[in-house]
C-alpha cells in the first residue's frame, strides 16, 4: 500500500488522463476504462491506494458522478 496522500493523488490523476485513452484504444466507452483502472489500483486488488481520508471522499464524489452519468 502507498501510504502518501500526494502519491495516491497522483496515481489517480494519471488514471484519470490514462484510462479513457486506453479504453478509446479499446474501442469500448472512456468510463469503462476509469472504473476498470480504479479498480485494479484500489484497495481489494493491487492495493496502490488505500480507502480512508481525501481517497475516500473523492471515491464518493466519483460514485455520484456514475450516478449522475447513469440518471442523464
Amino acid at each position: 500500500m502507498i501510504g502518501s496522500v500526494e502519491v495516491a493523488l497522483l496515481i489517480l490523476l494519471a488514471i484519470i488522463i490514462a484510462g479513457p485513452i486506453l479504453a478509446e484504444r479499446l474501442k469500448i466507452p472512456g468510463l469503462i476504462g476509469l472504473i476498470f483502472l480504479g479498480m485494479l489500483v484500489g484497495p481489494f486488488m493491487l492495493g496502490w491506494v488505500r480507502n480512508q481520508g481525501l481517497v475516500s471522499d473523492l471515491g464518493d464524489i466519483g460514485l455520484l458522478y456514475l450516478m449522475f452519468l447513469a440518471g442523464l
